[in-house]
């Protein structure tokens, strides 16, 4: 969990989750995919740090620095940042190309939840229809 000031770049926000973790953090973070860094610590730790570095409102200058890259959403911050720690520590570029990546992601997830990259709702767009399931007990 972040401690320190709130950072205002992606670069800052990496460097801060580096100086925090052991040696035995970093082997272990280190070791699994790409896609599945950000949804690692999502929970629990990912939730610390959208409240604490305030990515949920856009006041922020980390979340204002994301938002310019058209990152949006809090979870997706908090995503694209784990991502970002797990690319350097296996010594990836984490350049414009790579944010512009992850915008498109997001922006693409939203586009079929039926709003735009900044959660403004597309005209015309309908419901997806319910996933909901039922069980009936006996």
């Amino acid at each position: 969990m972040p401690k320190n000031k709130i950072p205002t770049t992606l670069d800052e926000a990496v460097g801060q989750l580096m100086a925090q973790m052991t040696e035995a953090d970093k082997r272990t973070y280190r070791k699994g995919p790409e896609d599945d860094a950000g949804a690692l610590l999502h929970h629990g730790p990912g939730t610390a740090m959208r409240n604490a570095w305030g990515l949920w409102h856009g006041k922020t200058a980390l979340s204002k620095w994301l938002r310019s890259k058209r990152i949006w959403h809090g979870d997706d911050a908090s995503c694209t940042i784990y991502r970002a720690l797990w690319r350097r520590l296996h010594g990836l570029p984490i350049d414009d190309a790579w944010l512009a990546e992850q915008a498109a992601s997001y922006e693409k997830f939203w586009r079929q939840s039926g709003l735009t990259w900044d959660m403004q709702p597309i005209a015309g767009h309908e419901e997806p229809k319910s996933r909901t399931i039922f069980v009936k007990r006996t």
